[in-house]
């Protein structure tokens, strides 16, 4: 090991010094990167995601060679695997796997970008539901114009779409403040093209939006279809991405889906990267709540009180935070401690659907709620798959399926893909042993159990 740990220490170093990688980039592709091996002349390293996994490939790998040829005179190449890949190919290595970190930024604000200085990447609160994008956004902050050209950020209202967007301008510009960047909504687009029209300012709108460096232009679902608009859109695309500049777009839906957008316009769109972002799963959403805690410093809420929020409201990070100011606020103005009977209150007077204080349980919704835990899907519980967090995932939610609702034992094997009742009792029984002698493991079923409710 001593060999290997010399090398990664001098890759990290050189990275860091000689290449000049930005900080943000070495937090969020370096450090998340682990060496498994040296063997034969080939380093394995293990990453969180396949993005990481095409930078290391397409970008690193040059890097590998030379500064393992430094250090071992000898010819190094990089073996690249996943997270998903290490399971099959190296089983006993995911300890060894740093978490994925949020990274960290100096904020800059150029006025004509219209960025809002708080979606930045240090308040982005990274999770399961959007590590992909995460690492995708980043990639794009570090080379617009080259990595992922365009990216395509797609996923339901209030999920932190346009808050990643905004994160990659505020990068640039911290890398380089005379880049020349614009986030404006589709909606603000199009009236600024009418109105460059009817001001008869044509060429200084295509003088502005044909030059820029980054281009982010969000919910384009809402661009008139076959106007006039989406033809000068169409040429503005064409133009920076021939000029090599960066065009980060957002959506609630997918390019092929989009039926505002003529063919010629949706094919371009998939030329770069698509990438989705899913609703938050609750340890994110409780980590979001934490970190609007910290940044507002406030210290004196139970964090029982943020976990009781975080089970509730279940749809859009919007609305989380909102939830959370409305009970603060009136916790203020009404001279209230914040305990978990008043923030009920306070819920069950919010409108919608987020929160729902009778919700029925049944096995779909512990499957649900389990899956998201672990930041698994309800199929990874259905399924096969005997890695052991599916497993653990599997017996909980078929032990919580039989203590919280009134369906039989062959019922509840069925819902978790047809197997037998006697699989469920084995789970069960083995549910409770590890819960009489694992703390830790009943503080993760508590969690589950209060997210539940």
């Amino acid at each position: 090991m001593e060999t290997i740990d010399k090398l990664w220490d001098a890759l990290s170093e050189y990275l860091q010094h000689t290449k000049k990688l930005s900080p943000v980039f070495i937090k969020n592709f370096v450090l998340t990167t682990r060496p498994i091996s040296l063997e034969n002349g080939v380093l394995t390293i293990v990453v969180p995601s396949d993005v990481h996994k095409e930078f290391w490939e397409g970008d690193l790998a040059d890097d590998i060679t030379v500064v393992g040829y430094h250090v071992t005179r000898k010819e190094i190449i990089a073996k690249v695997l996943t997270e998903s890949e290490v399971n099959t190919e190296i089983p006993d290595v995911r300890e060894e796997i740093a978490e994925f970190l949020p990274s960290a930024q100096e904020e800059f604000h150029a006025e004509d970008a219209k960025l809002n200085d708080r979606y930045t990447f240090e308040n982005f609160v990274e999770g399961n539901s959007n590590k992909v994008a995460h690492a995708a956004a980043l990639a794009v902050a570090t080379k617009p114009g080259v990595t992922y050209n365009p990216l395509f950020i797609y996923g339901g209202s209030g999920l932190g779409k346009t808050h990643l967007m905004q994160a990659i301008g505020h990068e640039i510009l911290s890398n380089n403040p005379l880049a020349k960047i614009r986030y404006i909504t589709a909606e603000n687009f199009t009236n600024e093209f009418v109105e460059s029209i009817q001001k008869k300012k044509m060429s200084e709108f295509r003088e502005y939006f044909r030059n820029l460096d980054l281009l982010m232009i969000d919910d384009v679902q809402f661009m008139p279809r076959e106007s006039q608009t989406e033809v000068e859109f169409f040429h503005t695309f064409e133009q920076l991405i021939n000029n090599g500049k960066a065009i980060v777009m957002t959506s609630d839906r997918l390019p092929k889906d989009l039926d505002n957008f003529t063919d010629r316009n949706v094919s371009r769109f998939q030329k770069g990267l698509i990438i989705d972002i899913a609703p938050a799963d609750y340890e994110t959403r409780l980590a979001i709540l934490r970190n609007i805690l910290k940044r507002e410093k406030i210290e004196e809420v139970d964090d029982k009180i943020l976990q009781l929020i975080a089970s509730r409201i279940t749809t859009q990070i919007r609305e989380l935070e909102g939830a959370w100011t409305t009970v603060y606020t009136q916790a203020t103005i009404r001279n209230k401690e914040i305990t978990t009977d008043f923030v009920e209150e306070i819920l069950a007077t919010l409108n919608g659907d987020s929160y729902n204080s009778t919700k029925e349980m049944t096995i779909l919704s512990i499957q649900t709620v389990v899956s998201e835990f672990y930041g698994l899907t309800v199929k990874d519980l259905k399924g096969k798959k005997r890695i052991k967090v599916v497993t653990t995932a599997r017996q909980i939610a078929m032990y919580l399926s039989r203590e919280l609702t009134k369906e039989s034992l062959p019922k509840i094997g069925a819902e978790f893909g047809g197997k037998d009742h006697t699989t469920v009792m084995y789970a069960s029984k083995n549910i409770e042993k590890r819960l009489k002698n694992d703390e830790n493991f009943k503080k993760e079923v508590d969690k589950i159990q209060f997210a539940l409710k």
